[in-house]
């Protein structure tokens, strides 16, 4: 979960200086983040 954050916050850094990672840099957070919830719910059931 560190590694993905890390990640995240790498690509949100190169995303402030091209606009075109923006939409990229967005679309990965989210997926990484809804990948997380799904890891979470198999864990707990």
């Amino acid at each position: 979960m560190k590694f993905i954050g890390s990640k995240a916050l790498k690509i949100n850094k190169i995303s402030k200086r091209i606009p075109r990672t923006i939409i990229i840099g967005k679309a990965l957070y989210t997926n990484s983040f809804v990948l997380i919830q799904v890891y979470l719910r198999i864990t707990l059931e």
